[in-house]
């Protein structure tokens, strides 16, 4: 029996599917010099994680970014959990922190040290 979808997932499945379309227009722009993928249109993938409606995709990607800047800055990986209780405006403001961060070449093997 086929799954019954909700209005939030039907418009995070278009939600998705728009995202998808205008990355394959990016890559058609310059194909020898560009490359993207796209995420998973299917929202009972999603259901799957937790996520039914576009802003709760949004937000999952906003913690997921600052999870990997922070990573990519301080050579650690940030408690994901706090992440995921900020909001998105204080998501979009850690991130922007973290982008002026130059990335961390080396990482020590004491986390205390940056």
């Amino acid at each position: 029996m086929p799954a019954t979808l909700s209005a939030d997932q039907l418009a995070l499945r278009d939600y998705l599917e728009a995202q998808a379309e205008k990355t394959r227009q990016w890559v058609a722009e310059d194909p020898a010099n560009r490359w993207a993928c796209s995420a998973v249109s299917d929202p009972l993938h999603w259901a799957e994680y937790g996520i039914f409606s576009v802003d709760e995709f949004i937000k999952y990607e906003a913690v997921n970014l600052a999870y990997e800047l922070h990573k990519d800055r301080y050579g650690f990986k940030p408690n994901y959990a706090e992440l995921k209780a900020m909001t998105l405006e204080e998501l979009d403001a850690y991130t922007a922190r973290l982008s002026a961060i130059p990335v961390q070449e080396e990482v020590s093997s004491d986390p205390f040290i940056w």
